[in-house]
């Protein structure tokens, strides 16, 4: 854990001499987002011991600013052993991930609650019959 909090420390606190932010700061606000992803796919390769980390959503839109660090510190601070197979991978739907899992959801969740009418069959006498 102590790796992961070296590895993750950030240079946000920067200031310039009139006390405003840096202009680097979003990248490295970005870059340490990257690290502490890092921390958390080594969290979760120790305990789980996958052969594949799928990353992705809206927050991989940052490429490699944000991958590159999660990568070095994954390398730093994971176990050599966990490391052999391990492939870290954008996921093959790309962004619209989350729009085919909600359509592959739906239906379980429709069938989990029977007490929702079938809205072919409602009438809404704003409309006619």
């Amino acid at each position: 854990m102590a790796l992961c909090a070296a590895a993750a420390a950030t240079a946000a606190s920067k200031r310039s001499r009139r006390g405003r932010p840096s202009p680097g700061l979003g990248v490295e606000l970005i870059r340490a987002a990257g690290r502490r992803l890092g921390c958390g796919v080594i969290n979760l390769v120790h305990v789980f011991n996958p052969q594949v980390v799928v990353i992705g959503g809206g927050v991989t839109n940052a490429g490699e600013l944000l991958l590159e660090p999660m990568r070095e510190t994954v390398s730093a601070g994971l176990m050599p052993v966990f490391e052999e197979d391990l492939a870290i991978v954008p996921p093959d739907l790309g962004a619209d991930a989350g729009v085919y899992g909600a359509v592959a959801l739906a239906p379980r969740r429709a069938r989990a609650y029977p007490e929702i009418p079938d809205t072919a069959k409602l009438q809404d006498d704003r409309f006619g019959p």
